[in-house]
Formats: structure tokens, C-alpha cells, sequence
């Protein structure tokens, strides 16, 4: 039986110590989660900021701003990652700066198998 080294808590440190390491490798799981988890706490802390903390919205524009700079660029780099651990051209970073296409982009990184995972499955 294999070991399941990935967990949810190992996959979110390893995305928040390596903001600022774009090399190295990142499997699906650490990239899906990453990505979700960051992108649904970003968006309930702005949700929150705007209705439960309207009038203190001055005060926390600041955490709100470097909050949203730190998850881009962790999201990222987590990006370069995964399309490190696939194999895949950095070019296909481009994508994300498509509108729609970028959506395609992410669900493509979140089901991709790269060859190392077909071999191990066989």
C-alpha cells in the first residue's frame, strides 16, 4: 500500500514558505489545494471586510491591498511549480492573463498527470 504523504496542512506551508521560490516541483494535489484554499480565504476576507467591517473598510484597505499582492504572487509562483512538476513550457504562464482561457488554464493544471504520475500508476 502506498503512502499518502500529501496532506492539506503540508500542501498550504509548503505554498505560503515558497512564495518566492518559483523553482522546485508541485504535484496536483498541493496545487489544487493551494489554489482553492487561498482563493476562497481571499475572497470570504474581502466579503467580510465590505459587509461586516464597512465602516473600519479605511483602515484595512492596506491589509486588504498587500493580502491581495501576496496571494497573486504565491498563486503564481505555485503556477511555475506545477508547470515545472508537468513538464510544460513556462510560456503557458501567458494564459492566465486571458480572460476566460485562464479558467481552462487552472482546471488543465488541476487534472494533468505529468509522466512520472502515469508510470507510478501502472
Amino acid at each position: 500500500m502506498k503512502k499518502f504523504y500529501n496532506n492539506f496542512i503540508a500542501s498550504i506551508k509548503k505554498g505560503i514558505l515558497q512564495t518566492l521560490t518559483p523553482f522546485g516541483k508541485s504535484n496536483r494535489f498541493e496545487f489544487a489545494t493551494y489554489f482553492i484554499t487561498t482563493s476562497v480565504a481571499y475572497y470570504a476576507f474581502t466579503i467580510l471586510l465590505v459587509t461586516k467591517f464597512e465602516g473600519f473598510f479605511e483602515s484595512f484597505v492596506n491589509l486588504w491591498i498587500f493580502l491581495g499582492i501576496f496571494i497573486g504572487i504565491s498563486q503564481l509562483t505555485n503556477t511555475v511549480r506545477r508547470l515545472n512538476y508537468l513538464g510544460d513550457s513556462m510560456w503557458l504562464l501567458i494564459l492566465v492573463l486571458i480572460p476566460i482561457l485562464n479558467l481552462f488554464f487552472v482546471l488543465y493544471l488541476c487534472v494533468a498527470s505529468s509522466e512520472s504520475e502515469i508510470k507510478s500508476d501502472t
